[in-house]
């Protein structure tokens, strides 16, 4: 009952907007209890998600057309990609990867599995990866105390770097378990590297 207030009253703030990790904790942990919120919650994060795989640190309660928060927060993506894999091991919907929905930037629709594969090569795009091989921090992570440590584009992310490795080998599980023809050796390399 906690979980499910702290979800639909976005951790009490009424601002209309959810927070990207906060929604993935908080439907992680409702997702045994709910799993039909969990799935709608999954969708109407990915039709917020940038098409190069960014999600913004708060979305709108409203969907893609909402008042964003866009500021450059870098965190929201891997733990996404941590509860969609977490859903889909509990429920076995694997139907999911097939909706096809928009992007926050786009009308063009894709395939929630090219949603996902897209949050994941977010944070390994070389333009995200900073001078010591850790995942940049641009504007803030997880911890909101450090903010805009990488505004001048340098500041690195140790919390978002490891919780990458995981996003990245989850990512493998899941086109495994699809019998995607996708090669995962790159993904599995990446997280060697990182």
């Amino acid at each position: 009952i906690q979980m499910n207030w702290v979800a639909s009253l976005d951790r009490g703030w009424p601002t209309g907007m959810r927070g990207s990790r906060d929604s993935a904790q908080d439907y992680a942990g409702l997702l045994y209890s709910a799993p039909e919120n969990t799935r709608e919650i999954i969708l109407k994060m990915m039709e917020c998600q940038r098409s190069d795989g960014w999600f913004p640190r708060q979305y709108s309660a409203k969907g893609k057309y909402g008042k964003h928060d866009l500021r450059g927060h870098v965190d929201g993506g891997v733990f996404f990609v941590e509860l969609v894999w977490k859903y889909l091991a509990h429920t076995n919907d694997y139907d999911l990867l097939d909706e096809q929905i928009v992007w926050l930037d786009t009308d063009e629709k894709m395939s929630a599995l090219q949603h996902l594969i897209k949050a994941v090569e977010y944070y390994v795009d070389p333009e995200n990866i900073g001078e010591h091989g850790l995942c940049k921090i641009r504007e803030g992570d997880w911890l909101d105390a450090v903010n805009r440590a990488g505004m001048e584009g340098r500041g690195e992310t140790v919390t978002v770097s490891a919780q990458t490795i995981m996003a990245l080998k989850y990512l493998c599980d899941i086109l495994k378990k699809v019998g995607s023809d996708i090669n995962t050796d790159h993904y599995i390399k990446m997280a060697e590297r990182i």
